[in-house]
């Protein structure tokens, strides 16, 4: 079960890359600092991209990663 992730660069201005410590099949919803939902993928493997131009402006967010078992939140931080 995955429990921790090392996510790079953080705070990021292109693109922050979240690489779990093992593979999962599961969800990843990425949440804005009030709590809307913003983005929503699926996550196979061990490693997923966030691109700068998928959210809606610089700021926090929150990545949640889901999977049968387990599910842990990531704070990223967007810059321009």
């Amino acid at each position: 079960i995955v429990n921790e992730a090392n996510v790079f660069p953080n705070p990021f201005n292109q693109f922050t890359t979240i690489k779990l410590k093992s593979e999962i099949n599961g969800d990843v919803n990425i949440f804005n600092a009030i709590g809307e939902l913003i983005y929503s993928d699926k996550v196979n493997g061990d490693t997923f991209i966030v691109k700068r131009n998928t959210l809606s402006a610089a700021g926090i967010y929150f990545v949640n990663v889901k999977a049968k078992g387990f599910e842990q939140n990531y704070k990223i931080i967007a810059t321009d």
